[in-house]
Protein backbone atom coordinates (compact mmCIF):
# COMPACT_ATOMS: atom_id res chain seq x y z
CA UNK A 1 0.00 0.00 0.00
CA UNK A 2 1.16 3.37 -0.99
CA UNK A 3 1.47 5.89 1.53
CA UNK A 4 -1.06 8.62 1.90
CA UNK A 5 -0.31 11.69 1.37
CA UNK A 6 -2.04 14.24 3.81
CA UNK A 7 -3.15 17.89 1.64
CA UNK A 8 -3.90 20.75 3.57
CA UNK A 9 -4.22 23.44 0.88
CA UNK A 10 -5.40 26.49 3.12
CA UNK A 11 -4.34 28.85 6.11
CA UNK A 12 -3.03 27.42 9.84
CA UNK A 13 -5.22 29.17 12.26
CA UNK A 14 -2.95 27.80 15.32
CA UNK A 15 0.17 28.22 16.51
CA UNK A 16 2.19 27.14 19.37
CA UNK A 17 5.00 28.67 21.13
CA UNK A 18 7.12 28.83 24.79
CA UNK A 19 8.49 31.78 26.28
CA UNK A 20 10.21 31.23 29.58
CA UNK A 21 7.78 33.55 32.39
CA UNK A 22 9.27 34.39 35.73
CA UNK A 23 6.62 33.41 37.71
CA UNK A 24 8.25 34.57 40.86
CA UNK A 25 7.80 37.75 40.00
CA UNK A 26 4.51 37.16 37.36
CA UNK A 27 2.57 35.96 40.50
CA UNK A 28 2.03 38.67 43.07
CA UNK A 29 1.81 40.93 40.54
CA UNK A 30 -0.88 39.06 38.15
CA UNK A 31 -2.75 38.55 42.04
CA UNK A 32 -2.57 42.24 42.66
CA UNK A 33 -4.40 42.88 38.98
CA UNK A 34 -7.00 40.63 39.87
CA UNK A 35 -7.71 41.82 43.74
CA UNK A 36 -7.77 45.35 42.02
CA UNK A 37 -10.33 44.95 39.50
CA UNK A 38 -13.85 45.99 40.19
CA UNK A 39 -15.54 42.78 39.08
CA UNK A 40 -13.43 39.62 39.41
CA UNK A 41 -16.11 37.61 37.23
CA UNK A 42 -16.71 37.10 34.04
CA UNK A 43 -19.46 35.36 31.97
CA UNK A 44 -17.63 33.20 30.65
CA UNK A 45 -15.24 31.54 34.19
CA UNK A 46 -16.22 29.37 36.94
CA UNK A 47 -14.45 28.65 39.83
CA UNK A 48 -12.02 31.92 38.55
CA UNK A 49 -11.32 35.15 38.34
CA UNK A 50 -9.92 37.73 36.28
CA UNK A 51 -8.64 41.31 35.45
CA UNK A 52 -9.87 41.59 32.44
CA UNK A 53 -11.92 44.66 33.87
CA UNK A 54 -8.85 46.10 35.61
CA UNK A 55 -8.11 49.69 33.74
CA UNK A 56 -4.61 49.12 34.40
CA UNK A 57 -3.46 46.15 31.87
CA UNK A 58 -0.26 43.78 32.07
CA UNK A 59 0.77 44.86 28.59
CA UNK A 60 1.42 48.23 30.19
CA UNK A 61 3.35 47.04 33.01
CA UNK A 62 7.05 46.47 33.16
CA UNK A 63 7.66 43.34 34.18
CA UNK A 64 6.03 41.68 31.36
CA UNK A 65 8.04 43.94 29.00
CA UNK A 66 10.19 41.14 27.71
CA UNK A 67 7.19 38.99 26.82
CA UNK A 68 5.35 41.32 24.99
CA UNK A 69 8.14 42.71 23.13
CA UNK A 70 9.20 38.79 22.34
CA UNK A 71 5.64 38.38 20.86
CA UNK A 72 5.32 41.77 18.63
CA UNK A 73 8.68 40.34 16.78
CA UNK A 74 6.89 37.00 16.49
CA UNK A 75 3.70 38.17 14.98
CA UNK A 76 4.73 39.14 11.79
CA UNK A 77 6.20 35.28 10.85
CA UNK A 78 2.51 34.28 11.88
CA UNK A 79 0.61 36.49 10.21
CA UNK A 80 3.01 35.66 6.71
CA UNK A 81 1.97 32.18 6.67
CA UNK A 82 -1.85 32.34 7.94
CA UNK A 83 -4.27 35.27 9.81
CA UNK A 84 -3.37 38.21 8.21
CA UNK A 85 -1.51 37.26 4.88
CA UNK A 86 0.87 39.31 5.04
CA UNK A 87 2.45 38.34 1.89
CA UNK A 88 -0.22 38.73 -0.48
CA UNK A 89 0.84 39.91 -3.64
CA UNK A 90 -2.14 42.39 -3.54
CA UNK A 91 -0.25 44.38 -0.24
CA UNK A 92 3.03 44.33 -1.91
CA UNK A 93 2.16 45.88 -5.15
CA UNK A 94 0.28 48.89 -3.62
CA UNK A 95 3.01 49.12 -1.14
CA UNK A 96 0.47 48.50 2.00
CA UNK A 97 2.10 47.09 5.43
CA UNK A 98 -0.01 45.61 7.88
CA UNK A 99 1.07 45.70 11.57
CA UNK A 100 -0.68 44.51 14.76
CA UNK A 101 -1.05 46.44 18.15
CA UNK A 102 -2.26 45.16 21.55
CA UNK A 103 -5.37 46.62 22.06
CA UNK A 104 -6.62 44.14 25.66
CA UNK A 105 -4.95 41.98 28.11
CA UNK A 106 -5.54 40.56 31.56
CA UNK A 107 -5.05 37.20 33.17
CA UNK A 108 -7.01 34.65 34.33
CA UNK A 109 -6.85 32.65 37.36
CA UNK A 110 -8.87 29.26 37.66
CA UNK A 111 -9.36 27.34 41.00
CA UNK A 112 -9.98 24.25 41.44
CA UNK A 113 -12.50 22.91 39.01
CA UNK A 114 -12.31 25.80 37.43
CA UNK A 115 -13.11 26.39 33.82
CA UNK A 116 -13.58 28.62 31.01
CA UNK A 117 -16.95 28.02 28.97
CA UNK A 118 -16.86 28.00 25.30
CA UNK A 119 -16.99 31.77 23.68
CA UNK A 120 -14.47 33.65 20.89
CA UNK A 121 -12.76 36.90 20.69
CA UNK A 122 -15.32 38.69 17.51
CA UNK A 123 -13.79 41.15 16.29
CA UNK A 124 -10.13 40.52 16.95
CA UNK A 125 -7.66 39.96 14.81
CA UNK A 126 -5.65 38.11 16.78
CA UNK A 127 -5.80 36.22 20.32
CA UNK A 128 -2.48 35.21 22.60
CA UNK A 129 -3.25 32.96 25.10
CA UNK A 130 -0.27 32.26 27.08
CA UNK A 131 0.32 29.74 29.87
CA UNK A 132 1.67 31.62 32.74
CA UNK A 133 1.62 28.70 35.69
CA UNK A 134 0.04 25.54 34.49
CA UNK A 135 -0.24 22.59 37.26
CA UNK A 136 -0.16 19.26 36.93
CA UNK A 137 -3.54 18.30 35.95
CA UNK A 138 -4.44 22.20 35.35
CA UNK A 139 -7.04 21.33 32.27
CA UNK A 140 -6.37 21.68 28.91
CA UNK A 141 -7.56 24.17 26.24
CA UNK A 142 -10.40 23.10 24.04
CA UNK A 143 -10.88 24.01 20.11
CA UNK A 144 -13.82 23.45 18.15
CA UNK A 145 -13.81 23.01 14.78
CA UNK A 146 -14.61 26.12 12.70
CA UNK A 147 -15.81 23.40 10.20
CA UNK A 148 -19.15 22.94 12.80
CA UNK A 149 -22.18 23.61 10.30
CA UNK A 150 -20.45 20.91 7.85
CA UNK A 151 -20.44 18.33 10.24
CA UNK A 152 -23.79 18.78 11.58
CA UNK A 153 -25.22 14.91 10.34
CA UNK A 154 -22.40 13.21 11.75
CA UNK A 155 -22.59 10.76 14.53
CA UNK A 156 -21.84 11.84 17.83
CA UNK A 157 -21.72 15.15 16.13
CA UNK A 158 -20.48 17.12 19.46
CA UNK A 159 -17.77 14.40 20.07
CA UNK A 160 -15.74 14.85 16.82
CA UNK A 161 -15.71 18.93 17.25
CA UNK A 162 -13.35 19.83 20.08
CA UNK A 163 -9.80 19.01 20.05
CA UNK A 164 -7.83 19.59 23.28
CA UNK A 165 -4.77 20.95 23.03
CA UNK A 166 -1.74 20.03 25.94
CA UNK A 167 -0.05 22.63 26.92
CA UNK A 168 2.33 23.30 30.47
CA UNK A 169 3.54 26.68 31.91
CA UNK A 170 5.20 29.04 29.18
CA UNK A 171 3.14 27.66 26.31
CA UNK A 172 1.62 30.41 23.80
CA UNK A 173 -1.36 29.54 21.58
CA UNK A 174 -2.29 31.99 19.15
CA UNK A 175 -5.16 31.89 17.04
CA UNK A 176 -7.78 34.25 15.37
CA UNK A 177 -10.48 36.13 17.62
CA UNK A 178 -13.10 33.78 15.58
CA UNK A 179 -12.22 30.27 16.76
CA UNK A 180 -14.47 28.96 19.65
CA UNK A 181 -12.44 27.43 22.50
CA UNK A 182 -12.93 26.96 26.23
CA UNK A 183 -10.38 24.78 28.97
CA UNK A 184 -11.10 21.51 30.64
CA UNK A 185 -11.74 22.03 34.30
CA UNK A 186 -8.25 22.48 36.23
CA UNK A 187 -8.19 19.29 38.49
CA UNK A 188 -5.07 20.30 40.53
CA UNK A 189 -5.51 21.18 43.75
CA UNK A 190 -2.81 24.76 42.63
CA UNK A 191 -4.26 27.50 40.51
CA UNK A 192 -4.14 27.55 36.87
CA UNK A 193 -3.01 31.29 35.37
CA UNK A 194 -3.18 32.67 31.67
CA UNK A 195 -2.55 35.76 30.24
CA UNK A 196 -4.86 36.38 27.34
CA UNK A 197 -4.17 38.96 24.43
CA UNK A 198 -6.02 40.76 22.07
CA UNK A 199 -3.88 41.62 18.44
CA UNK A 200 -5.95 44.51 16.04
CA UNK A 201 -4.59 45.36 12.66
CA UNK A 202 -2.87 48.46 11.98
CA UNK A 203 -3.07 49.12 8.53
CA UNK A 204 -0.36 51.54 7.30
CA UNK A 205 1.23 52.61 3.85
Amino acid sequence: MQPIEIINPFDPYLFRLHFDFDWKTLEPICESLVEGSKFTDAAELTNGHTSQYNNLKPHQIKEFAPFYSWLMSCIPSIAEVCIGKQGDQSLKDNDIAMDYYVSNSWVNVHNKSGITTEHNHACTSIVVAAYLYMPENGGYFLCKDPLEYHKAMLPVHNFHLWRQIPTISGDILVFPGWLNHKTQPNLSDENRWVLTTNLMQKWSK
